[in-house]
């Protein structure tokens, strides 16, 4: 028996693990091969339940997977190896001699087979109702599984982005709103999201790419711009928990934080007409003095601030969450010129912002460099 199936899914466990490939090959335990989830107990529990009473879970990173996979391969119950990205398989596949071959065939680098059935394909189902346990149709138990499945990814995810949306909620209030603390900065709202995930290093690094970036805008009056505070929360979560030196891991990061701070500053705009919307149809009341129509008019802007940013943050999470984990499993080039490439277009934005505010007021620009060097003596004496 053993492992019948080595699979890349970025989803790890679903439906179509559990149900489309679990009972077709009779599977009675799974091996989840990821860094992330490894070290997560929660997450553990997340998983654990998408999975059915009949099937056992392991958990692994790539070391201990590398190391445990005869244990395994030499399991007498069938079984599946799943990892969320092609890089972890590929490690397994050079590590593990057993992986992409078979009797009688060479091993070639970074080959994939099933190996379920000898081969073969799982035999077709005949068609039938549902719930019908007599071979007529699928097994008693297929749709209670799959519900089940469904539920725990459905729980899975929800789980995973709430946290952030209420860190982006907050903080997206913060921009306009209440109490607008200077918080929602790229580069403290980056390192809290950081810190939520558990790498406040990596949040703030991309805290201060998207700070450089971020400087160019000038939020005065109704002017349009793009909103900062939920899109770096987005930006350092997304950032911060992807491994630490994975490629393209920062400039797919800052992409999807660039997109939300567009799509956000546009909700800013539609909520602002719809208060606006609201205030028309107090003005009579507030002109008459009603202090319950104006604070009902203060407080249900604000709340409605508060879900917008809520929503935005939930949203890109959900979107660019897969989308990024995609991003760098297929990323070519190394992680020190990526990261140099974000860096050096974050410097020249920066550069342009300041150079505005240096080129139209006067001495301003002796007195930055003056600050400069009066900073780099005190590093310097201490």
């Amino acid at each position: 028996m053993g492992i019948h199936l080595y699979r890349i899914d970025d989803r790890l466990i679903h439906g179509q693990v559990v149900v489309g490939w679990g009972q077709p090959l009779n599977i009675r335990f799974l091996v989840l091969v990821d860094d992330l989830v490894a070290s997560s107990d929660w997450e553990k529990d997340l998983y654990r339940m998408a999975v059915p009473p009949e099937m056992e879970i392991y958990f692994a990173d790539v070391v201990t997977a590398i190391r445990n996979h005869a244990q395994y391969a030499s399991d007498p119950r069938p079984g599946i190896l799943i990892t969320g990205d092609i890089s972890s398989m590929q490690r397994l596949v050079r590590e593990v001699k057993a992986i992409g071959t078979s009797p009688g065939r060479p091993r070639r680098e970074a080959s994939l087979r099933f190996s379920h059935a000898r081969g073969r394909a799982p035999a077709p189902r005949p068609r039938g109702r549902w719930g019908r346990g007599d071979g007529a149709g699928r097994p008693l138990g297929a749709r209670e599984a799959a519900l089940r499945s469904a539920r725990g990814r459905i729980a899975m995810i929800l789980l995973e982005a709430l946290p952030i949306a209420l860190l982006g909620a907050l903080l997206g209030l913060d921009v306009v709103s209440f109490p607008q603390a200077m918080v929602s900065r790229p580069i403290v709202a980056a390192t809290l999201a950081g810190s939520l995930v558990g790498n406040p290093p990596a949040g703030l690094l991309i805290g201060v790419v998207l700070e450089m970036i971020a400087l160019d805008t000038l939020p005065f009056g109704a002017s349009r711009y793009p909103e900062w505070g939920s899109a770096a929360v987005v930006g350092g979560a997304l950032f911060a928990a992807q491994p630490a030196g994975m490629p393209g891991a920062l400039p797919a990061s800052t992409l999807a934080a660039l997109l939300t701070a567009s799509i956000s500053g546009w909700s800013m705009v539609v909520l602002r007409r719809t208060i606006a919307g609201r205030l028309e149809r107090s003005r009579d009341r507030i002109e008459d003095g009603s202090r319950d129509a104006l604070l009902s008019l203060h407080l249900s802007g604000m709340s409605l601030d508060l879900l917008r940013g809520g929503l935005v943050t939930l949203i890109a999470m959900m979107i660019f969450g897969s989308l990024v984990r995609a991003i760098v499993a297929v990323w070519g080039s190394d992680s020190a010129p990526s990261h140099a490439v974000v860096v050096v277009v974050a410097a020249t934005v920066a550069g342009g912002a300041l150079w505005k505010v240096f080129h139209s007021v006067r001495w301003v620009l002796w007195f930055f460099f003056g600050g400069l060097l009066g900073w780099a003596a005190l590093l310097v004496t201490r």
